[in-house]
Parts: C-alpha cells; sequence; structure tokens
C-alpha cells in the first residue's frame, strides 16, 4: 500500500516538473494550509477537525480544494506538490 503511494506521488511530482513555477503566496489560503499540514502529519478528518474546532466536511472541503487549487489526483499528491513548491 505504501509503495503503491509512493509511486503515485512520484508519478504526480515528475509530471507538474516541466512547467513548473513559483507559487504565487496566496495560492493556497492560511486555513488550507494547515488542514494540508495536518493531513501530511497522519491526521484523519475526523482528528484535524477536532484540533482545528471544524468540522469533518469542513476538512474535507479545505483537502479538496487544496487539490483543485494544485491541480493533484488526491490529498497525497496535493501534500507533495505543496511541499515541493514551499506552501507547507
Amino acid at each position: 500500500m505504501q509503495l503503491l503511494w509512493l509511486a503515485h506521488t512520484a508519478q504526480g511530482l515528475v509530471a507538474m516538473l516541466p512547467g513548473m513555477s513559483a507559487p504565487a503566496p496566496d495560492m493556497l489560503s492560511l486555513r488550507e494550509r494547515e488542514v494540508l499540514r495536518w493531513s501530511a502529519a497522519g491526521k484523519t478528518a475526523d482528528e484535524i477537525g477536532m484540533i482545528l474546532a471544524i468540522t469533518p466536511r469542513t476538512v474535507a472541503f479545505h483537502i479538496n480544494r487544496c487539490i483543485a487549487k494544485l491541480d493533484a489526483a488526491n490529498k497525497a499528491e496535493a501534500v507533495a506538490k505543496a511541499r515541493v513548491l514551499g506552501l507547507l
């Protein structure tokens, strides 16, 4: 399972290299970056919700916005792209 995650993440990172540009400082909102940081630390939506005092559905909303803004296929790729771009 971890190998599959690594393969998907690596593929996503390699795919974004040729056209990669510097991210806009406000590409992700403060809350989106906060949720993505906790997600990168391995927290679930329920745990992130408890930490930030928001509902798990709101956590999922922020993660989905990150995925869309970073043009990622999934949460793992969004975290990896955000790290590469220096957003986390």
